[in-house]
């Protein structure tokens, strides 16, 4: 990985977000690496800044050339690129000193849209979509707490070793209700299954 070697601008905070701004950026094998930062314009090549997932302590905001890029779902807020998870990784990082904020700067913010970016009106835009799988939290919840209670019963009516076996079903369902909760906080509005659209 090295280091860009040019300035760049980015809007100004709490300046709203413009385009693609704020999309999730997603790699050829469905990982989320980071959200858009900007569309950069250097020397007429267009540039993605990603600011990469890590603490805000923690500087790490990398540049994507236009071409490896795939394309943008503005249903699902995401940008996906053409390379994979490792690709990325040796992608060119943007020098923290070298953001510009309103000021001249080698690489300018784009505002115009390139057409291929530009949102398809709808008759009724979808947007963004919570999952269904938001509602099995509860439900899941549910049995976990039904089938520790048969499981307790069982154990108690048995009175044998083997039956607090039974204790397992509770423990996966709660492990699968967990999963299904922090997808659904982390990834709210990508499915389950992970293929590309």
């Amino acid at each position: 990985m090295a280091r860009a070697a040019f300035t760049y601008e980015l809007r100004k905070l709490p300046e709203e977000a413009f385009g693609i701004e704020d999309y999730v950026v997603r790699t050829s094998d469905g990982e989320p690496v980071g959200t858009v930062a900007g569309l950069l314009r250097l020397d007429g090549e267009l540039l993605l800044a990603v600011d990469r997932e890590a603490p805000p302590v923690k500087h790490d905001r990398r540049v994507v050339r236009w071409s490896d890029v795939d394309h943008a779902d503005h249903e699902a807020l995401a940008v996906w690129l053409r390379l994979d998870r490792d690709a990325f990784e040796r992608t060119d990082e943007l020098d923290p000193d070298g953001v510009r904020l309103g000021e001249s700067a080698d690489a300018r913010r784009v505002t115009d849209l390139p057409p291929e970016l530009e949102a398809r009106p709808e008759v009724a835009p979808a947007g963004p979509v919570d999952e269904t799988r938001s509602a099995l939290v509860p439900v899941l919840g549910g049995a976990v707490a039904f089938a520790l209670l048969a499981a307790v019963m069982v154990a108690a009516l048995v009175e044998s070793t083997w039956a607090y076996a039974l204790l397992a079903v509770p423990a996966v369902l709660a492990v699968v209700a967990a999963w299904v909760a922090f997808r659904s906080w982390r990834r709210p509005y990508e499915p389950l299954a992970r293929d590309k659209p």
